[in-house]
């Protein structure tokens, strides 16, 4: 295809269109009516092919008219050119309501000519030429010129604002995007009821009234120069400065900036222009339209003041400025480009090996054995040890370097570079760490005069390669050195603090403005209430409210909503945005400004003490209403809150993502919202995506799509509005709406809202916990994660190391509790102790999570194809699910993968993980729970990296003898399983932490030895590591087994007969750490002999008892000394013959759950008052004697969770459970025939209607 050049635009066929974009390939952006692509024409010209949504015709007609329409008759150097165009239309046959019907598939795309350097929103918020007021005046003036052009045709653009206006390689701006441009005629003004704009462009009389006119645009352009002049986007700041005070404030700031540049010729010039473009601006925005000037002022009056400067002769400066192609290509920006910030977490887990192999023995025997041979390696030590400094240094760089250089593209790219060679670190280091396992395995001395020459070509190829990495490292440096400015890596704290804070006032103000619509507010009314009630309270605690959630929850909006109600009925008021960069002082001078101290130019000289001593005088005597908004530390507010001691009729409201700043409020003023219900999902929905419909109802043909739709949202109202905003400009057609919803990943995690909520969140995240963060997207959609297996696999993966003070788990169990109070992480379910027993990601977040993670070589893969197809340097590796039911044919080749998830595999051929482990020789984590695998290939001894296998509720039938050469092996869990005995070799895992073994004998659990614990190997007590061992039967040996074990928390131990009780126990007694121990007898009638049990761990809490008891059981000291310590408790398969509530109430008062499951009773159990103060959760299970439960007044104050199982005999209502009011859930199944009919003439159902979670 030969290049254009005539004035007039070509009709292109579609087929055409895809030859020059490669079949779509190279996408540089979407807008609300299309992506747009890169394109090459056949003598090598660049451009840009725009290829429009698919429309119903009548509405694609329009929308593509308006746009080529409006574009063929540009030609102006500041108006993006149109080159050619495509209006296709092709039959296709579709289902609509049930019938087979025709219809037309309209392909409508515009060839537009390439700008190179992007859109000037990355310019606004790169802060690469934060001194070159020539570029920024070049800017102002070229839009201006073509906003003047488009005036006098006439056409109005009605959506101009940085993302809409491309720069070219001088720098030149040109205007694009004319989707939503209307020709209304010279002077016309008219309504429109048509979405239109950006959020922070729009003038006041359409937001109020929806009138356009040609000083739309005006106002518009006016918050454009504002904001090139200035650098941010969020004007909050200066709203209660005076006009004029606000010009001469901008314009001393430019003046103190040029001045800093060495013989700066034309600083007055200079000067007097950023004044005239402000003063420009200013008019531009003013309030009533009529006030603001046309297009032809504005221009007239820059050429007026051109010519003026040029009669005063000021120095020209030539405003060319050589960049090299390709500095500003677009970039998603700060909110929506985490991924870089990784590099640092890929950086550290490279530190992390490098420090264990140099601390090594063995490493240094090796070296010290082969050094003879290979004289190169004398020097390893010391070289390695140079490549952790110069890593470790990199690493501390890219954390400082604050988030609004991440736009920068050289930045970017270093950073690339670090993580690159980061990840070659790793390689080497566990490369080296193999071939000493192998030489170690095959017997050093031997093998070292066999081998000798292998070994010694071997190590001498590592010497190699970790000097071409010393120098790629130097390169990297040298990069540092010469690409990047010094400005860029070591920030000026303040200044960034600034510019962060307004980008996110300007975000945060947008995804309000989303939803806050006067009152047109859904499922908020009962948080309104109580926020309203909490307002008018008179009680003191009442002095501090916190408002906490995940982002996009409404937080901000539900608190605006109710302090524009509230506000009148205060004083004073004023509202602050704290947000994550924040400066006390200046936010002490904010809130002065905001309750109207007169004397503004007297704060400047004063601190943070003498400011605060201010505002308390101010509010002296006052009834006044403060928010603080967007709070990321408990800092932020106790460094100022002194200043609102002692105001008896003051309210303080902070809304906050961290529950450690929650938590500052006293706990019955601290409000966590929980994501909407589903109908109120669904309402909140439908008036987004039918607002012009009548009662915003949905469409029959469009309701299970909806439906879909908004329980993928999971009640998150950010992404309920986003999507319902979206939809509302298609036509309501289910396969319009179907192929959005199959893209519903990509727009929302495209959309710049979504992704800036939730990307100041993963920013604030410290590097190890955004490793954890990220590990967690490996995971299916809505899986639910246990707190145990987190822990373990991120001390597997080298996320959590140990310090002086903890073990690598509880650092990791520290992590997890963070990231939960963060709400990165929601808890689903907690344990007797309060601890998040599961967790799971929202699936917003895990998007999120899961974008950064594939830029970052994490990998994500859904099936058998993809994974065939996947990136050979994936490094981490889920695929969960898939139903692999032919043999396996290819091989799968990932030579750097750590970390095999894979969750639930059907059909799986044993081939399949051969394939695996042959190829993945480092692999670290080995996770494979719920697969129908059968087998374990007895290659898995070559993994020497490996130190987790997850193989619970597999087919597994046992284990290769190789398992015992896993030196490095941490967890193996085989829980569920059918593995009977445990590999002799396992005893040779000296680094063994956490071993969990057993298999179901009956699934039904009916039988008593429904698991059944696997024999203990001999020489068990070799694992002196060992933590947690679960399940081993019980045998003459076991007891001296487990002297040497001490550091054991977790025991279980089945098969136990009453001649094994009293040794048995004694030892158990004696261990430190012990905190959970499960008790099994051999059969339902055999006894237990409890009297040796005298746990000495102060950390002893969970205890789990199946079997019958000796006479005066609750007399032996497990419960007499240690009953008050207990939290968790669980007993079946005994015969008490008393009720049994009654008899355990007085010696474990501080339990917090209790089971009780095939337990002989009284026929009757009571619930007396004040009887377990703390219980959380009460399990009563398969009790055949038990007729009657009677709960008094003043019992299970803190209830949770109630669960009557099979409970034949019990007819009737349990009497006085309606007292239970803190009760979440209640299950009342499997009982008596007509306890049902009981349960509806009590009419309980809706006595029990504040239950969640209620089962009958």
């Amino acid at each position: 295809m030969k290049s254009w050049t005539d004035d007039h635009p070509r009709k292109l066929q579609y087929s055409l269109v895809k030859e020059i974009t490669n079949n779509f390939t190279d996408e540089l952006g979407r807008g609300a009516f299309g992506r747009v692509f890169k394109g090459l024409l056949d003598d090598g010209e660049e451009v840009a092919v725009k290829v429009l949504r698919y429309f119903t015709p009548e509405i694609s007609d329009q929308q593509f008219q308006n746009e080529f329409g409006n574009l063929k008759k540009l030609k102006h150097p500041n108006i993006v050119r149109l080159l050619g165009f495509c209006d296709e239309t092709e039959e296709e046959i579709i289902e609509h309501k049930g019938k087979l019907v025709v219809c037309y598939r309209i392909h409508r795309a515009l060839c537009l000519e390439y700008v190179p350097n992007g859109n000037l929103r990355k310019f606004l918020s790169g802060g690469c030429l934060s001194k070159n007021w020539p570029i920024r005046y070049k800017i102002i003036k070229g839009i201006c010129e073509g906003l003047q052009y488009l005036h006098k045709i006439p056409i109005f653009h009605f959506d101009l604002k940085p993302d809409n206006i491309l720069l070219d390689e001088k720098m030149l701006p040109k205007i694009t995007d004319f989707g939503l441009s209307r020709l209304i005629g010279e002077g016309n003004t008219k309504k429109t009821m048509t979405p239109l704009g950006t959020v922070g462009y729009l003038p006041p009389e359409f937001i109020d009234n929806q009138i356009i006119s040609r000083e739309y645009d005006i106002y518009s352009l006016g918050v454009i120069i504002m904001q090139i002049i200035t650098g941010v986007t969020s004007f909050s700041d200066f709203a209660d400065m005076e006009p004029q005070e606000f010009i001469e404030h901008v314009h001393d700031n430019w003046k103190r900036s040029l001045e800093e540049i060495p013989e700066y010729a034309s600083l007055e010039a200079d000067c007097k222009q950023v004044k005239r473009c402000m003063e420009i601006a200013i008019n531009c925005r003013k309030k009533k339209r009529h006030e603001r000037p046309t297009i032809e002022d504005i221009v007239s009056k820059l050429d007026e003041m051109e010519s003026k400067l040029d009669e005063m002769e000021t120095v020209k400066i030539d405003t060319q400025l050589s960049i090299k192609k390709g500095y500003f290509e677009e970039s998603s920006g700060i909110l929506g480009r985490p991924c870089q910030l990784q590099s640092a977490g890929a950086v550290l887990l490279a530190v992390t090996k490098i420090g264990s192999i140099l601390g090594d023995e063995t490493s240094k025997a090796v070296i010290y054995k082969l050094s003879g041979k290979v004289h190169s390696l004398k020097e390893l030590p010391w070289k390695v040890d140079q490549i952790r400094k110069k890593l470790t240094f990199m690493s501390q760089i890219i954390q400082q370097i604050g988030t609004v250089y991440l736009t920068d593209e050289l930045v970017n790219n270093w950073i690339g570079e670090v993580r690159k060679v980061a990840y070659r670190v790793e390689d080497v280091v566990d490369k080296y760490s193999y071939h000493v396992f192998q030489l170690m395995q095959e017997g050093f001395l031997k093998k070292f005069f066999i081998k000798g020459t292998h070994y010694s070509i071997v190590f001498s190829a590592i010497t190699d390669e970790i000097a071409d990495i010393e120098e790629e490292i130097n390169q990297v440096i040298h990069m540092k050195d010469n690409w990047l400015h010094e400005t860029q890596l070591v920030s000026n704290q303040q200044q960034l603090a600034e510019i962060e804070r307004h980008r996110s006032e300007e975000q945060m103000a947008k995804a309000v403005l989303l939803v806050v619509i006067h009152d047109d507010l859904v499922g908020i009314e009962e948080n309104r209430r109580l926020l309203t009630g909490w307002l008018n309270s008179d009680e003191q605690i009442t002095r501090l409210i916190t408002v906490s959630g995940m982002g996009g929850l409404g937080k901000t909006t539900l608190v605006t909503n109710v302090y524009e109600r509230e506000k009148n009925n205060f004083t004073t008021h004023a509202w602050i945005v704290v947000s994550q960069n924040y400066d006390v002082v200046k936010l002490l001078r904010k809130l002065l400004r905001k309750i109207g101290e007169p004397e503004q130019s007297q704060l400047v000289d004063l601190d943070a003490r003498d400011l605060k001593a201010k505002v308390k005088e101010r509010l002296a005597g006052r009834k006044c209403l403060i928010v603080l908004d967007d709070v990321w530390n408990q800092e932020a507010y106790t460094q100022i809150r002194d200043a609102f001691q002692n105001l008896q009729a003051s309210c303080v409201i902070i809304t906050t993502r961290q529950e450690q700043v929650a938590v500052l409020a006293h706990p019955t003023r601290q409000l966590k919202l929980k994501p909407l219900d589903h109908g109120d999902a669904h309402v909140l929905f439908c008036r987004k995506a039918f607002y012009n419909t009548i009662n915003c109802s949905c469409p029959d043909e469009l309701e299970k799509l909806a439906n879909n739709i908004v329980d993928r949202c999971q009640g998150l109202p950010l992404a309920i509005v986003t999507m319902g905003g979206l939809l509302s400009a298609l036509p309501p057609i289910k396969q319009v709406w179907n192929e959005t919803y199959k893209q519903f990943q990509d727009e929302l995690t495209n959309n710049d809202h979504v992704r800036a909520i939730l990307n100041l969140s993963y920013h604030d995240l410290p590097g190890n916990l955004r490793n954890c963060f990220l590990y967690c997207s490996l995971y299916p959609e809505d899986h639910l994660m246990s707190r145990e297996s987190l822990v373990w696999l991120w001390v597997a993966e080298g996320f959590a190391l140990q310090n002086e003070q903890s073990t690598p788990e509880e650092v990791a169990d520290r992590y997890l509790r963070e990231l939960i109070q963060r709400n990165m992480l929601e808890a689903v379910e907690n344990d007797e102790l309060g601890r998040v027993r599961t967790c799971k990601m929202h699936d917003l977040v895990r998007d999120l999570a899961l974008s950064v993670a594939k830029e970052e070589k994490f990998g994500f893969a859904y099936d058998f194809g993809t994974l065939v197809k996947m990136d050979k340097g994936v490094r981490r590796l889920s695929s969960c699910g898939w139903q692999d039911k032919t043999s396996l044919k290819v091989k799968i080749q990932l030579p750097r993968l750590r970390t095999a998830v894979a969750l639930g595999i059907i059909g799986s051929s044993p081939q399949l993980l051969s394939s695996v482990l042959s190829e993945s020789t480092y692999l670290t984590v080995l996770e494979l729970q719920d697969s129908e695998i059968s087998e374990v290939p007895a290659s898995i001894g070559n993994m020497f990296n490996l130190r987790y296998i997850g193989l619970r509720r597999t087919r597994v039938k046992s284990l290769p003898e190789s398992i015992g050469k896993l030196s490095n092996l941490q967890t193996l869990d085989i829980k569920a399983t059918k593995i009977e005995k445990l590999p002799r070799g396992v005893v040779k895992i000296k680094k063994l932490r956490h071993l969990l073994a057993d298999r179901f004998a009956d699934e039904k659990q009916s039988e008593f030895r429904y698991f059944i614990g696997v024999q203990a190997p001999k020489e068990l007590s070799n694992l002196e590591e060992l933590q947690t061992l679960e399940t081993l039967e019980a045998n003459k040996d076991l007891a001296e087994q487990l002297i040497k074990l001490t550091k054991l928390r977790s025991v279980w131990i089945d098969n136990i007969s009453a001649a094994d009780c009293a040794n048995l126990f004694s030892i158990l007694s004696k261990m430190p750490l012990l905190s959970s121990l499960l008790l099994s007898t051999s059969d339902e009638n055999e006894t237990l002999h409890l009297e040796n049990l005298k746990p000495a761990s102060e950390n002893f809490h969970r205890l789990i008892i199946r079997g019958c008891w000796a006479d005066k059981t609750l007399e032996c000291p497990v419960f007499r000394d240690s009953g008050r310590n207990l939290k968790y408790l669980a007993i079946s398969w005994c015969h008490l013959q008393e009720d049994p509530l009654q008899l355990l109430a007085p010696y474990v008062p501080n339990l917090t759950y209790l089971s009780l499951n095939r337990v002989s009773t009284a026929d009757t159990l009571v619930l007396s008052k004040g009887c377990f103060p703390q219980l959380k959760t009460l399990v009563l299970k398969r009790m055949p004697n038990v007729d009657k439960v009677e709960i008094r007044v003043g019992a299970l104050q803190q209830i949770e969770g109630l669960y009557v199982l099979s409970l034949l005999k019990l007819d009737k209502v349990p009497q006085g459970i309606e007292s239970l009011r803190s009760l979440k859930k209640l299950w009342l199944l499997s009982l008596h025939k007509d306890f049902r009919g009981h349960w509806d003439s009590k009419k309980m159902q809706q006595k029990m209607q504040y239950v969640q979670e209620l089962r009958i």
